[in-house]
């Protein structure tokens, strides 16, 4: 009677662990859409070039949509492990319409930090040129700021 009982809280347990496993990885490799992670709109977009080191912003409602077009081709799942150092990555800084600046950063191997939350990117075939677009519009002299 007694083994029954240790084997009933066994399986109890086994159960358990498999159903918080299952849980915790299905937050790890669930996939965000952009506007699953910035919820605000984006009302300005700012960067500094890292090839010329200029710096760039625009409040242009018209390229805010292109850039939110690219980031929403693509899906995020949250990185298991971190990000190692790497050099030569962008950033843009997106502020939204309650004033909250969020932090982009592309990282190796198709990684991005969003907001210091670091995922990996499944691009579709239409970000290429998505990307394409948004960057020929936005680094140009409308938008360069050069007391910055």
């Amino acid at each position: 009677m007694e083994f029954k009982s240790k084997g009933h809280h066994l399986i109890k347990w086994l159960l358990l662990l498999v159903f918080a496993s299952a849980l915790c990885l299905s937050f790890f490799y669930r996939s965000y859409g952009f506007t699953q992670l910035i919820l605000e709109p984006i009302i300005s977009l700012e960067t500094r070039h890292s090839g010329n080191g200029r710096f760039y912003e625009t409040d242009d409602k018209s390229l805010i949509a292109k850039y939110q077009g690219a980031m929403e081709s693509i899906k995020f799942r949250k990185k298991l492990l971190p990000v190692p150092a790497f050099t030569g990555g962008s950033s843009i800084t997106l502020i939204d319409a309650k004033g909250v600046r969020h932090s982009i950063l592309s990282g190796p191997g198709n990684t991005y930090s969003i907001d210091n939350v670091w995922y990996k990117a499944n691009n579709s075939g239409t970000s290429d040129i998505a990307w394409k677009d948004f960057f020929q519009n936005f680094y140009n002299d409308a938008n360069y700021v050069p007391q910055k």
